[in-house]
């Protein structure tokens, strides 16, 4: 470097990005680079410059006669803030390629630069603005001294605010990383925590679940008890009714026999008269209707006393097992009676009883599954459909198949569905407790439940229980 570069000023070593901001403003004058191979630009520009202040702070030259002795001067430099460039110097473009080298080997983002030519035809303004990162391009010609002043005053004050940015950047990221390091640590602590917590959930949980199912189950034994006092009950009050009600249908279709038996006698007797009686009240209509009624009336009441007897031995059952039961008769037909009224129109209930063995077991229990599985598959039929029942004994073992044409499930729905208080219904529809009831009812028993489906294939529900004597 020659006896013209002396008048450098000398920076403090430490560069960190911490500190450059407070070293920056701490600094007594600008410093800025002149780069150009021509000593009397040099001499000039130190002239021009000489009387130059911003913020109270004179410029600091630094003088370089090409591109490589610029880039060994910034390197040793690196807070030049201004660089007054010359475009054309060993080569045509010497000045350009000074300007990547800048950006792009010493990665310097920061320093202002501002070319300076003597010959812009050679490189066109608009083109070397686009191409190149540079803050100003001017001839020499234009540069008067109060448009030097006016050049070098706008990219101290953008080097100014580059700075600021870059420290405020780091320090916002030094702020991040502690911030990250005691959230990972806040985190940590956090998720053991929670850990803990949802341990102890899940304990509570458990406890909570099975003391719903306890609850529900004595909930369940309770209504079943009180059931079976009302369908006592029930019958008791529908017997004395159904009695004088049958005796009297009886008597009346008696009493139309007698009728029936008198008028065909006045017809004989006066043919024509009971001709004109019968067309004007149409009673030939009327006495093959009467004949109708009568045996739909029967019909009725017979069904009712069968209901009646339904629930008379429905309230007979007792919880405890009970010897002799014949599952056919006094456990799933007996299902079936109760349930036929709730069953929709045109859902048709096909039973296909098998020989069984008479077994001991508990009968209104065992009655309860029946009716839970006969109202799922009322739920699954949506309209017209059929639930089919089987019954068969092979050794020691009865089996009870419970089959419909409905909608099905799917493997996820079956996973669960044995699960307490899972259901597929609509909140406030079910509870979720029939299919687990009747889980625990079947093993109390010794026996097991099992369910295959698919989605649009129906559902089969299979019983396996063995024989007691």
């Amino acid at each position: 470097m020659s006896d013209k570069q002396n008048d450098s000023f000398l920076f403090s070593e430490e560069n960190t990005q911490e500190s450059k901001l407070d070293d920056f403003c701490q600094q007594a004058c600008w410093p800025l680079l002149v780069v150009d191979d021509d000593d009397q630009i040099h001499q000039l520009t130190r002239l021009v410059l000489s009387g130059y202040q911003y913020q109270s702070r004179p410029l600091t030259l630094f003088h370089a006669y090409g591109k490589e002795e610029a880039l060994s001067i910034l390197r040793d430099n690196p807070d030049i803030c201004v660089i007054l460039l010359d475009v054309v110097m060993s080569s045509d473009d010497e000045g350009l390629e000074c300007v990547k080298a800048i950006r792009q080997e010493l990665n310097n983002s920061l320093v202002r630069i501002i070319l300076r030519t003597g010959q812009a035809g050679t490189h066109p303004e608009q083109e070397v603005m686009f191409n190149y990162d540079i803050n100003d391009y001017k001839s020499k010609t234009e540069l008067t001294k109060q448009r030097l002043f006016t050049s070098i005053t706008a990219a101290i004050r953008t080097y100014q605010h580059l700075v600021q940015l870059e420290t405020m950047q780091h320090q916002l990221a030094g702020f991040n990383d502690k911030l990250e390091h005691k959230i990972a640590k806040r985190t940590a602590q956090l998720k053991e925590k929670n850990e803990t917590l949802e341990q102890a959930l899940a304990e509570l949980k458990s406890t909570k679940q099975q003391l719903l199912e306890q609850q529900q189950q004595l909930i369940h034994s309770e209504k079943l008890a009180s059931i079976g006092q009302l369908a006592a009950g029930v019958a008791h009050e529908i017997n004395t009714p159904l009695g004088y009600v049958s005796s009297n249908v009886e008597t009346l279709c008696d009493y139309f026999d007698d009728y029936n038996c008198a008028w065909q006698a006045i017809s004989k007797a006066a043919p024509d008269a009971a001709k004109t009686i019968s067309d004007k009240h149409d009673l030939a209509f009327i006495n093959e209707d009467i004949n109708s009624l009568c045996a739909s009336i029967a019909s009725g009441l017979k069904r009712i006393k069968s209901i009646s007897g339904d629930l008379g031995h429905f309230s007979q059952m007792e919880k405890l097992a009970v010897s002799n039961v014949d599952i056919n008769e006094d456990v799933i037909q007996l299902a079936i009676n109760m349930v036929c009224s709730e069953i929709k129109p045109d859902i048709e209930i096909n039973f296909l009883p098998g020989e069984l063995t008479k077994s001991t077991v508990m009968p209104i229990e065992l009655s309860q599954v029946l009716v839970n599985l006969l109202m799922n598959a009322n739920d699954a039929i949506s309209k017209a459909g059929t639930i089919e029942i089987n019954t068969s004994q092979q050794n020691d073992k009865i089996t009870i198949v419970v089959k419909d044409d409905g909608c099905g499930m799917s493997d996820n729905t079956i996973n669960k569905l044995f699960d307490p208080f899972f259901t597929t219904k609509e909140v406030g529809t079910g509870t979720g407790l029939g299919l687990s009831i009747s889980h625990k009812i079947i093993e109390s028993h010794n026996g097991v439940i099992s369910v295959s489906s698919g989605i649009g294939k129906g559902t089969v529900f299979t019983i396996e229980l063995p024989v007691a004597s």
